[in-house]
């Protein structure tokens, strides 16, 4: 068995069965946000839409916040602690979660609601403090679940609670708004109502973890909090880096053409969730620091099939994301399509980012200054939006996505080889020599109408190609029988 063949024969079940869980499970919580928004539309005026544009960012920042970057911590627990000491640690970072998150929140609140500004202030004041509470809620209830059965490799028990999530989520927001027509503080009340059935599920998901008793994890609370925190800045750079470009255009643009950047924006950062999603299937492996060549081997051929999985995902979305748009909205959304191929470049250079980050954050554990790095790329994106957005609009920011997140793929691949870090041996050859090929076929395939028959055929023919072109036969051939239960005679 050729030493390719054998890397690919113990990954390949792994990879396709948890990454086709997670991919499913990814699309369908996406999915689930964009094919709310026409049946939403008709219940809130494009003000409402936009205090709820302010409620996903308090949310999705809060989340960031409350989970002090732990999520690479538990996941290294679950590696280097035996099972007594492992389920001693959940039970501490559990409590954690479930303590200062909530605390925090409440204590917003507390000190909020006697205020004057807070009587006055309207519905968007209490919706931004119900919102909080729902975030605290769902970092208490699925931070440390999430994790742990992410790496254990439990994709059964994630769909669970990802599904039982979102389609509470659902069913809350046609309750409260559509038929209660409370309008954005609704919204905010099903995240608070979703996020507390997550909460009751998620330690229950895992109680076999936390059943062991007898062990002790020493410093369970500051060793996690010093993995964790000097994450944070970087975390919200990354926040920056996904909505300071709206941010910014909102001065420059139509309204409608800010729409149309945002509607193109959401369905290209599926690339980037099904690329967090692989990395997340992987981070096990990365975690198994490789000791010997043939160790080294494998991680990098591992580390090269992800390069290529995550440009086939972006392929994939250039070509048939806008023929979605084409399908699923109305004609007069067609030109959010304009926004899919630049952002979707951006998010396959965000999806190749988080190889090296794997190997600086789970493998050597180093957290303490990489958050330099997304600064700087948050930095780049937004001065390049002020420069250039008032000038060329919606199209710089799509350009200035994909340009921030390239400088982000550099900075960390720099820092990764500068601290000695790396332990991959990629087959650049190879790769550049694949990703050419893809590159020059979707150029081709580029007039190809996203609409009609003869269109959506040709670009969902050309998507096919691109599967063997990109990712290669030999692999495919590989991961096939090695989901059959065969292996490959020597």
């Amino acid at each position: 068995m050729t030493t390719e063949s054998s890397h690919l024969q113990l990954t390949g079940r792994h990879i396709v069965s948890g990454g086709a869980v997670l991919a499913v499970v990814a699309l369908g919580q996406r999915l689930s946000s964009l094919l709310m928004l026409p049946v939403l539309a008709r219940a809130l005026d494009p003000s409402e839409f936009g205090k709820v544009a302010l409620l996903l960012a308090v949310g999705s920042v809060a989340v960031g916040l409350f989970s002090f970057g732990a999520e690479g911590a538990v996941i290294r627990a679950v590696y280097l602690r035996e099972p007594l000491e492992r389920a001693a640690y959940f039970r501490r970072v559990l409590g954690l979660y479930w303590i200062a998150p909530v605390a925090l929140a409440l204590i917003a609140v507390v000190a909020t609601v006697g205020r004057a500004e807070f009587v006055n202030g309207g519905t968007l004041r209490r919706s931004i403090l119900i919102e909080l509470v729902a975030s605290a809620l769902l970092v208490a209830g699925m931070a440390v679940p999430y994790s742990v059965v992410r790496a254990k490799g439990r994709y059964g028990a994630f769909a669970f609670l990802a599904i039982v999530h979102t389609g509470v989520l659902v069913l809350l927001r046609i309750l409260f708004i559509l038929i209660l027509d409370l309008g954005v503080i609704g919204w905010a009340w099903s995240d608070l109502g979703a996020a507390a059935i997550a909460a009751a599920l998620g330690p229950a998901v895992i109680r076999g973890d936390l059943a062991l008793k007898g062990g002790e994890a020493e410093r369970a609370i500051s060793s996690t909090l010093k993995y964790g925190l000097p994450l944070l800045p970087h975390q919200l750079a990354h926040w920056s880096l996904n909505l300071s470009d709206r941010l910014v255009l909102q001065s420059h643009v139509t309204l409608a053409v800010l729409g149309f950047y945002s509607l193109g924006y959401q369905l290209a950062a599926v690339v980037g969730v099904l690329g967090a999603e692989l990395s997340r299937i992987l981070l096990p492996e990365y975690r198994r620091v490789p000791i010997d060549q043939p160790q080294r081997e494998r991680l990098s051929q591992i580390a090269s099939m992800q390069v290529l999985v995550v440009a086939l995902f972006g392929a994939g979305m250039v070509l048939l994301g806008p023929v979605a748009i084409s399908v699923v909205f109305p004609a007069e959304y067609a030109d959010a399509a304009a926004t899919v191929p630049m952002v979707a470049l951006g998010f396959v250079f965000y999806g190749w980012y988080l190889i090296p980050m794997a190997c600086i954050s789970i493998m050597a554990g180093e957290t303490r200054t990489i958050w330099v790095a997304s600064c700087v790329a948050a930095a780049v994106n937004i001065l390049s939006n002020l420069i250039f957005a008032p000038t060329y609009g919606a199209a710089a920011a799509a350009a200035n996505t994909a340009l921030a997140y390239l400088v982000l793929l550099v900075l960390v691949a720099l820092f990764m080889q500068r601290r000695g870090l790396n332990k991959l041996n990629l087959l650049y050859g190879n790769l550049l020599r694949r990703l050419a090929f893809g590159t020059a076929v979707l150029f081709a395939a580029g007039p190809l109408p996203t609409s009609g028959v003869v269109g959506i055929t040709g670009r969902l023919l050309v998507a096919l190609a691109l599967v063997p072109l990109i990712v290669g036969w030999q692999r495919l051939a590989l991961i096939w029988r090695s989901l059959q239960g065969r292996s490959e005679s020597p």
